[in-house]
């Protein structure tokens, strides 16, 4: 944990890109992994050919991945963009996983992070090493936690270090979408929710296909899930309506 706490104090200080691959290469020594790769994409940047990488990999690599468009690359922002958990790709068998894991100097083990920010931008992490599967298991039960807290902070500094400033709950769904994600939350279904609100069933179906359009997910489960990774889900006391 010191060298945890050591490297987001030095993300307070960082200024450039340059000392963010830095403090990459930092990183990767840390949590005992060969290389790691962040991917900065905006919302809907993922339709755009080339986003914002920083990686600690071999001098050219991101130049070969993305002008070659290698497949693990599309791969890579397609599974960021629709995960949330921490994926061990060494354990997946899918042919994204596969592509992700062809991608060039990749060694034998892998795993993926995502973060969003509450303005929907998208960070994903790649890591990659070499060793054996209890080397791989020590670091998914010790480093792995301790990376994903390292990307959350790594990504909200390169927002700021690009001027990105972060937008809060309001300002990325409206007061009606975060009453109807509320009462989905808690279980409620749209009929419910309807009559809590003193609104249309039909309502209460748009606001929830515009809640899932924002966050970029499949299903109203995922959807609650990443308003609390984003911390966008508001208080119970916010809520003074009273369940039927």
């Amino acid at each position: 944990m010191e060298r945890l706490s050591s490297l987001l104090e030095c993300l307070s200080s960082l200024e450039c890109e340059k000392e963010g691959r830095d403090i990459l290469r930092a990183a990767a020594a840390a949590h005992d992994v060969d290389a790691l790769a962040y991917f900065f994409l905006k919302p809907h940047h993922f339709l755009v050919r080339v986003p914002h990488l920083i990686h600690t990999f071999p001098a050219g690599w991101g130049r070969q991945v993305l002008a070659d468009a290698h497949a693990g690359f599309g791969a890579l922002v397609r599974m960021g963009i629709r995960t949330v958990a921490p994926v061990d790709l060494t354990q997946r068998s899918d042919e994204d996983a596969r592509a992700i894991m062809n991608l060039p100097d990749v060694g034998n083990r892998g795993a993926l992070l995502t973060v969003r920010s509450a303005g929907g931008e998208t960070g994903i992490l790649f890591a990659s090493a070499n060793g054996s599967e209890i080397e791989w298991r020590r670091f998914k039960e010790e480093a792995l936690p301790r990376l994903q807290i390292f990307l959350a902070q790594f990504h909200e500094t390169i927002l700021l270090v690009q001027g990105i400033a972060p937008c809060c709950a309001e300002e990325l769904l409206s007061r009606r979408e975060l009453e109807c994600l509320h009462w989905c939350a808690q279980g409620k279904s749209y009929w419910e929710t309807a009559v809590i609100l003193g609104i249309a069933e039909r309502t209460v179906n748009h606001h929830m296909r515009m809640v899932r359009e924002k966050l970029q997910v499949q299903t109203n489960a995922q959807a609650v899930s990443r308003a609390y990774e984003l911390g966008l889900m508001l208080p119970d006391e916010d809520f003074t309506s009273v369940a039927p």
